[in-house]
């Protein structure tokens, strides 16, 4: 057990204090702080003020403790903008300050722990925090403290846990970190520090625990950091580190460590020894510059989550890695992976993530992957897979995520995919699949991304996929489908985006689009849609874009359309629309983009549609203004078409 720590018991000034303000400014000036500190305003001068005002005698040795720790909480309520904490109670009393918000003490009235998480902290961490020598817990998590971190942190060296993550701290760590032996945790991450980190962490050999992602932190990987062998958690996400990362991992060193994330840095090697470690529970490689062959050996019994995106691996998937047997979380995408996908990875009975998309994997896809039954995402995509879809894929009940499009697969989407009763997102888009789109995706009633754009998928939009009513996004895009919009356009009513465009189809966009009222995206262009636009399309007034171009749209522009105001483009060139330009659609103030060109309108544009243009907010308007004589009037076009020369 920790040895009782003693109340603070500073040294009595040498000279005889005198009475009133100067005697309490002349016990912490030779205490704690600088004579310069107590300019009029400063924090130290405003908790002078309140100690001046209570009944502590800085003469009685009993009540010399008390006085620094108040202080040095006073100096630091007014140092952090306190009447502007969301919580302060006690703080601006004479209260003790173990009644004070955010504080524990100890037996002897000490201050143990300072906890004001996400409170408002708006300032610099004053000196003076050294006085609560006998704390163990400072947490101040996710506030503004801002400025550097000051050297006489190091004094507290009873400090356990030292939590500054998510603030605005700037500057290098101190090296007097180096002096708070006892720390467990120490957490500066998602701050502004720069610089390499202090090689006296080394002597931090009870911590535990080292955050220091989100920083700009840079330099070569300290070494000394193989001594903290208590360490179970070593955090380094997105810094500036580079070159090679030490051996620090064998020999006994390190080998209580459950999560290593040395992501998004810039190392270029890791010593083989990391993929030794025994007690290692997520190893966390991502976005780095190792330009290495994957390991053969490992010996990881406890990985559970093993990510590599982005990191410069090449070459095939080593078959070892199915003997990962605890792994639930694998990402190795975005590499220069090759090779045909490992069978043996269908070992991985725990597997519930498997990314590999983003590489230039060959050969057909296993359908032994089939056997991994509690599998929930899925990502093959951007590789140049070859042959079918396994309709064994079925038997993954779980999957909530399935990508496997940007690929050079044949044939159709199997039938057995409406067994797949979880998922969510299936991405089958790129992929050179064709046939028609099975009924059997009317069964996957959790959908919500429904993708198969740019294949030679024909045919009918199945009835069935009426069914799924949690649909967000359908993007079926370059593909020959046919038939009219109407199972398409009215039963979603959480759809987001309709991406129908280069396709067949025909008929008129039905009344029932006016449903869609959560719709951002509406794109039609390239199909044979006929008839005038519904009026009804002003009830989507959360769309931002609206593609209907090369159609063979008629009638009027419905003057509705100005009710959009979030819309942002706009786009109905390539039709049959008549009449004149509605003025409402200046009404349309986000409008950036207004294509009408190649159309049969007459007339003169309106000046409030042209107040856009002056706005700077429509940056390209093209009308048929450009014909002899001009079919429409425009002064304030960007681009003029001639519907004549189309």
């Amino acid at each position: 057990p920790d040895p009782t720590i003693a109340p603070i018991t500073p040294a009595p000034v040498a000279t005889t204090p005198t009475a009133g303000s100067s005697s309490m400014k002349d016990f912490l000036i030779a205490s704690l702080t600088d004579s310069d500190s107590f300019d009029i305003g400063t924090p130290q001068y405003l908790a002078l003020k309140e100690l001046e005002s209570s009944n502590l005698d800085p003469n009685d040795p009993s009540d010399q403790g008390e006085i620094l720790q108040t202080y040095a909480l006073k100096t630091f309520y007014h140092a952090t903008t306190g009447d502007d904490w969301d919580e302060s109670s006690g703080w601006s009393s004479t209260e003790p300050v173990c009644n004070w918000f955010g504080i524990t003490c100890d037996d002897n009235q000490q201050v143990e722990s300072l906890v004001l998480v996400e409170n408002n902290l708006d300032g610099n961490i004053p000196s003076e925090i050294r006085a609560l020598t006998n704390m163990s817990i400072l947490d101040l998590f996710r506030n503004y403290l801002r400025g550097e971190l000051v050297t006489q942190i190091g004094e507290l060296e009873s400090l356990k846990d030292l939590i500054l993550s998510s603030n605005l701290l700037t500057g290098q760590v101190p090296t007097e970190i180096g002096k708070m032996r006892n720390l467990s945790r120490l957490s500066t991450g998602d701050n502004l520090f720069y610089g390499s980190i202090p090689t006296e962490i080394g002597e931090l050999t009870k911590l535990e625990i080292l955050e220091l992602y989100l920083n700009a932190q840079g330099g070569f990987f300290p070494p000394q950091i193989g001594a903290l062998t208590n360490l179970a958690y070593l955090d380094l996400y997105y810094n500036g580190f580079d070159g090679g990362i030490p051996d620090i991992f064998g020999d006994g060193e390190l080998q209580k460590l459950e999560v290593l994330d040395f992501s998004y840095n810039a190392f270029t090697s890791l010593p083989d020894s990391v993929f030794q470690l025994q007690s290692i529970n997520s190893l966390i490689l991502s976005a780095n510059q190792f330009s290495s062959s994957l390991p053969k050996s490992m010996n990881m019994p406890s990985l559970e989550n093993f990510y590599l995106k982005y990191s410069g691996y090449f070459g095939v998937i080593p078959v070892e890695f199915g003997l990962l047997a605890a792994l639930v979380e694998l990402n190795m995408e975005d590499n220069d992976l090759s090779g045909e996908i490992p069978a043996e990875l269908s070992a991985l009975d725990n597997l519930a993530l498997l990314r590999l998309g983003l590489n230039s994997f060959n050969g057909t896809i296993p359908s032994d992957l089939a056997l991994l039954t509690g599998l929930e995402t899925l990502f093959i995509d951007g590789n140049t897979l070859t042959g079918t879809i396994p309709s064994e894929f079925g038997l993954l009940t779980n999957l909530i995520e399935l990508y496997v499009g940007y690929n050079d697969l044949t044939n159709i989407i199997p039938t057995e995919f409406g067994f797949m009763s979880s998922l969510a997102t299936l991405s089958v888009g790129n992929a050179a699949l064709e046939g028609m789109i099975p009924t059997e995706i009317g069964l996957l009633t959790n959908l919500e991304w429904l993708e198969m754009a740019s294949n030679s998928l024909s045919g009918l939009v199945p009835t069935e996929l009426a069914n799924l009513k949690s649909l967000e996004m359908i993007n079926i895009y370059g593909n020959y489908l046919s038939g009219s919009l109407d199972v398409l356009i009215g039963p979603f009513g959480n759809i987001t985006s309709l991406e129908l465009d280069d396709n067949d189809f025909t008929g008129t966009i039905p009344t029932e689009i006016g449903l869609l009222t959560k719709l951002t995206e509406l794109a039609c262009g390239y199909n044979l849609l006929t008839g005038p636009l519904p009026t009804e399309l002003g009830l989507l007034t959360d769309l931002i874009y609206l593609e209907l171009y090369v159609n063979r749209f008629n009638g009027d522009i419905p003057m509705e359309i100005g009710k959009m105001t979030l819309l942002e483009k706009m786009e109905l060139d390539s039709n049959f629309f008549t009449g004149t330009i509605p003025p409402e659609i200046g009404e349309a103030t986000s409008l950036m983009e207004l294509y009408l060109g190649y159309n049969e309108l007459t007339g003169s544009v309106s000046s409030t549609i042209c107040a856009l243009t002056e706005l700077h907010e429509l940056v390209a308007f093209e009308v048929d203004c450009g014909g002899d004589p001009p079919e429409v009037i425009c002064d304030c076009c960007t681009a003029c078409m001639d519907a004549d020369s189309a």
